[in-house]
């Protein structure tokens, strides 16, 4: 029996009016902008060409992550009816972790959509490590803007998860996609 997750990270998110630096809006409320379009539509049509199939589809309640998971559920064959939860909208690794291990054992593959810096620790910390990797490595350097980790667990219930269990099946970004 295996678990399956999928891990992506919201696409690229609006810094307006200030830019980054000087940023003084809402995170919470932050919007994808035209980049973050694109790049979900191109995970969605990823997601079709490889007919992967999901349970069910978690996301952080943050609008960069609702409109990522708009897009991708618009655009790819993937509808299952979605799980909002504002617990996701956290970049601590321990929280995403914890969420992950509670998920309903009735699933056997989800989706979850969240933020940085939680989705590579998790992602990093659950993979069973090999650094003749090119996957691996590539996360390592960089866990961008819809990233799309695939890794399976040989388990049945999703608390018997444990660091360096999993096997990191594929990531690919919209960059590697193009």
């Amino acid at each position: 029996m295996t678990k399956n997750l999928i891990l992506i990270r919201h696409a690229k998110s609006s810094w307006l009016p200030s830019g980054r630096k000087s940023f003084t809006g809402n995170d919470h409320q932050r919007p994808i902008n035209e980049r973050g379009k694109i790049s979900a539509k191109k995970i969605a049509s990823y997601l079709n060409k490889k007919a992967v199939t999901v349970d069910k589809i978690y996301s952080s309640s943050a609008t960069r992550a609702l409109q990522t998971l708009k897009i991708i559920t618009k655009y790819s064959n993937i509808n299952h009816e979605s799980n909002i939860k504002h617990s996701l909208y956290t970049f601590e690794s321990e929280k995403l972790f914890k969420y992950i291990i509670e998920i309903d054992n009735k699933y056997e593959s989800i989706i979850i959509i969240g933020h940085n810096p939680a989705m590579r620790e998790v992602c990093l910390n659950l993979i069973k490590i090999n650094f003749n990797d090119k996957l691996h490595e590539n996360i390592l350097n960089k866990f961008p803007t819809c990233g799309m980790a695939f890794i399976e667990f040989q388990c049945e219930k999703w608390n018997e998860i444990k660091q360096n269990c999993g096997i990191l099946k594929n990531f690919v970004t919209p960059k590697l996609i193009s």
